[in-house]
């Protein structure tokens, strides 16, 4: 965990002056190891105190969580991953070219071992798979299937892991998948979440490997997209359509809009705009180096939210919006462990509508909070009345500073001890 000490004389001189934490370094040694890297902002960075407490904020109580997360957190230790697959498809490589954790093997008689000095549920791998010269083999009786007269594709991963108890485990997953000589059933069965996570894998790859530069990971991402909808269109039943109408497939509607994103990304965008008259670069070497880690391990269900964020409406929010709700108590199973049971059952915050996160859907009479997956921003529009962004905010100190057009200070804020302020708090604590 890395927490930048800051002078507070010196941020009140310069509130814009940020340290240099090389994150690229920290990052590297804590990839190669396994672990996490969780950067804290503090002082003006920082934003928010608990209660009006100044020694109580919200990087107190995160550092916290973190501390408290990784020591509860069910994790393996000495891990050994490997993926088999059937005759006709074989591993190709890992996403990214330099995975977290240690390759072993060559790949080219069976597929290379991933070893990892410790696993945890969060973690995700990914694979890029290939066809092996000949094709799929039916390995089993046709006859025997009924409906199915196509060979299927077999997938097994196993890992070999020690739990905190001193027992050697393997956890063992089977997939099986039909195959299809139809284009338009294998772009219709495409999974948007696994697409964007190893676009966003393969544009770190493009970026760390010799000769890799920004510019050829933007580069490749649009010639990704491209290549899908050529493909589609030239080999489905969209052939037919206007040549000049954009055809997408059913399950890739946003595949443009995630790669768009992705490119103005803090992982891929331009840290100082063309005709740019300003010299402050945005993101910064930590900043992008900070968002190249997560990328590099993100997952289907992370990869989407790290471009494409939530939008939560906090200025209208429903009767139960920020509420704590226990989930009914269903039909017990026998076979279900009563710690299965026991997790279920805990209580979650409901959380307010979201949005589309467009400037188009935002109004200058609204609240409106924005999860990224790294930080939570909180809009307040400039006709917002003072009572309404006081019963979630409070003004701690004299003489705040304010931003041009707006009633509400920039700096001295604390949550208000309403009512609308502690279901804020919930939202917080439950994203």
């Amino acid at each position: 965990v890395s927490v930048p000490s800051t002078d507070p004389k010196q941020l009140n001189k310069n509130p814009n002056m940020r340290e240099f934490l090389d994150v690229a370094t920290l990052g590297e040694l804590c990839r190669v190891t396994c672990g996490h890297f969780k950067w804290l902002r503090v002082g003006n960075e920082c934003g928010v105190a608990v209660n009006g407490n100044k020694n109580d904020s919200f990087t107190a109580e995160q550092l916290r969580e973190e501390l408290k997360r990784s020591a509860l957190a069910y994790t393996g230790s000495d891990v050994v991953f490997k993926l088999r697959c059937s005759t006709g498809v074989q591993v190709k490589s890992y996403s990214p070219s330099l995975p977290v954790g240690n390759l072993v093997g060559d790949g080219i008689v069976n597929s290379a071992e991933l070893e990892l000095s410790s696993m945890h549920p969060g973690t995700s791998i990914a694979v890029v798979l290939e066809h092996k010269i000949g094709g799929v083999v039916d390995t089993m009786n046709a006859n025997s299937r009924k409906g199915i007269d196509l060979p299927m594709v077999f997938f097994q991963s196993a890992v070999l892991y020690t739990t905190k108890t001193g027992q050697r485990r393997v956890r063992v997953s089977t997939l099986g998948l039909p195959t299809s000589k139809v284009p338009a059933d294998i772009f219709r069965s495409a999974n948007l979440g696994a697409i964007s996570t190893i676009f966003t894998r393969g544009a770190i790859s493009d970026v760390e490997r010799d000769g890799g530069s920004l510019r050829l990971a933007r580069e490749n991402v649009f010639n990704k997209c491209v290549s899908i909808l050529a493909n589609y269109r030239s080999h489905t039943t969209a052939r037919a359509s206007p040549s000049g109408q954009l055809i997408l497939p059913e399950s890739l509607q946003l595949l443009p809009l995630f790669c768009l994103s992705l490119r103005k990304s803090r992982m891929l965008r331009h840290s100082i705009p063309k005709n740019a008259t300003s010299a402050k670069p945005f993101p910064t070497a930590d900043e992008r180096a900070y968002h190249i880690f997560y990328g590099r391990m993100v997952s289907p269900n992370m990869s989407l939210q790290c471009v494409h964020p939530h939008l939560f409406q906090v200025s209208d929010m429903r009767t139960r919006d920020g509420d704590w709700i226990t989930p009914p108590v269903l039909q017990e199973n026998k076979f279900d462990d009563a710690n299965v049971i026991a997790a279920s059952m805990r209580p979650v915050c409901q959380l307010p509508k979201t949005m589309n996160p467009s400037i188009a859907c935002l109004d200058e009479s609204g609240m409106y909070l924005l999860d990224d997956r790294f930080s939570f921003y909180l809009f307040i529009g400039r006709d917002v009345p003072d009572e309404k962004w006081q019963d979630l905010l409070s003004v701690g100190g004299v003489g705040s500073s304010r931003a041009r057009g707006s009633s509400v200070p920039i700096g001295g804020l604390s949550l208000a001890d309403t009512d609308s302020a502690h279901k804020l708090r919930s939202v917080i604590h439950q994203l």
